[in-house]
């Protein structure tokens, strides 16, 4: 925690946001907390809410049927020296969280109200998982505007934060790679991921083909063969986790962004390491031991955006 023992006192504020590759890596960061503590915790250093974002200002009405409605909010405090270290995440596990919104957020957790300090550190992960769609509800279109536009979203998101937080360190975690040989904890059943290797490998038949049983895929309709990159594109798998980092990367190389944000890049860390993750997307103790890392020391670069 050099962060940390860099203040003499006052104090250190860090807001993570996005999905539960976020959410896991704060967890890792509890008990390292309490290894530091100057006194011992009381039940207000705990305080978890939930976050309404349809009440937001920028809430997205007309396209409300892709995103979760609310977020979930735990902020932990630990007294560590003269500083009072102040951890805050916004989350959600199983739903879209609206990036475009992380402004109104922002603005929402630093009022008086909202109890959280002003961020020495803001995390944002886009929440790239969770535009992957599962094979087993193919046909739904709900997410498929958040996917077409999602350079447009992201860069709102950053540039929100920026106007919220402009004297935070900010930092961007890139969406985790997926191992196809570990995913049918989100697929659900066996026929998924085998179409999932199917449309990777080519294989038109078996990609575009009819469910093996109306059980193992009942929301499947067989589309035309030429769609095949667009639908690879939004596969909950290592090639559309692949797609949608090349995408970040590439706002995140952009002048409004490139010197104003640090890449974690989440995707490089777990990139062949299908050895430490139980359901293909969350890995291991190790590596979020080197996220938490990145994520949080001074000058502790990821792989830069290019």
């Amino acid at each position: 925690m050099q962060r940390v023992h860099a203040v003499k006192e006052g104090v250190f504020s860090v807001v993570m946001i996005g999905d539960s590759t976020v959410w896991h890596p704060f967890l890792a960061l509890i008990p390292f907390l309490d290894t530091l503590r100057s006194t011992p915790r009381q039940a207000v250093d705990t305080v978890i809410s939930k976050l309404r974002l349809m009440d937001l200002p920028h809430w997205d009405g007309s396209h409300a049927d892709e995103y979760s409605p609310v977020v979930d909010v735990e902020t932990q405090r630990a007294r560590v020296g003269e500083v009072e270290v102040v951890v805050t995440v916004v989350y959600q596990q199983k739903a879209l969280l609206d990036m475009a919104i992380l402004g109104d957020v922002m603005h929402t957790l630093l009022e008086p109200q909202g109890a959280v300090p002003v961020p020495d550190v803001v995390l944002v992960g886009p929440s790239g998982m969770h535009h992957l769609t599962r094979l087993c509800c193919r046909s739904e279109t709900s997410r498929d505007w958040s996917i077409l536009n999602y350079e447009q979203r992201l860069r709102d998101a950053l540039s929100a934060v920026q106007e919220a937080c402009p004297d935070a360190a900010l930092k961007a975690f890139t969406t985790h790679s997926v191992c196809n040989a570990k995913m049918d904890g989100h697929l659900d059943n066996g026929a998924g991921r085998e179409r999932v290797l199917a449309c990777a490998a080519g294989n038109t038949t078996g990609c575009f083909g009819p469910p093996r049983s109306q059980a193992d895929e009942p929301y499947w309709e067989a589309m035309a063969a030429d769609q095949l990159e667009s639908f690879n594109a939004s596969l909950w798998s290592s090639w559309g986790a692949e797609n949608l980092v090349v995408r970040e990367r590439a706002v995140l190389s952009e002048p409004a962004f490139s010197s104003r944000w640090e890449v974690v890049d989440g995707h490089s860390l777990t990139l062949g390491h299908c050895d430490e993750t139980e359901d293909g997307d969350h890995y291991s103790e190790r590596i979020l031991e080197q996220e938490l890392t990145l994520m949080l020391l001074p000058g502790a670069h990821g792989t830069d955006a290019s």
